[in-house]
């Protein structure tokens, strides 16, 4: 009906302006993307050098109980076989809300053997040691993790 009133307008000079107006509004609308996110990139080395071998090796980032962040959601990313690793949040590439995190990791012997191949400490966000403030894009993160006595890293493989 509203159409039908533009349309019908003697001046016909306001008719692309009325049309554009919805167009305008969702553009300037849809400029705020949701809350800030960063992308997060680094490694993790056992103390030796080498880097976790097994069938499950993952950083989590887990949002601190005093965060700034105005969107509290955890970040993961597996860690591949040069030990390199890259967060995200609910879909592989989106990256990290800002904020600040602790820190853990979860590195299994099997899927099906939950049983972990590093000391304790670095299992639980509180005890890992570790946290990040998330403000800007990362590249650089580098964490150094203990692997339980008997338990041997690899040397890391060639980057792709």
């Amino acid at each position: 009906m509203v159409v039908n009133m533009v349309f019908s307008l003697p001046d016909r000079s306001c008719k692309p302006l009325v049309l554009s107006l919805p167009w305008l509004l969702m553009a300037a609308l849809g400029c705020n993307h949701g809350p800030e996110m960063h992308q997060v990139k680094g490694h993790v080395f056992f103390k030796d050098g080498t880097v976790p071998r097994a069938a499950v090796s993952v950083v989590v980032f887990q949002p601190k109980k005093d965060t700034t962040a105005e969107f509290r959601k955890g970040a993961s990313g597996a860690i591949l076989p040069d030990g390199s690793f890259q967060l995200w949040t609910r879909k592989a590439g989106d990256g990290v809300y800002k904020g600040e995190y602790l820190v853990s990791f979860t590195v299994l012997k099997a899927i099906m053997d939950p049983k972990p191949l590093i000391v304790e400490k670095y299992t639980r966000p509180e005890t890992s040691g570790y946290e990040v403030k998330v403000d800007r894009d990362i590249s650089d993160l580098k964490f150094e993790i203990e692997p339980l006595p008997g338990v041997a890293g690899a040397p890391p493989a060639a980057a792709n």
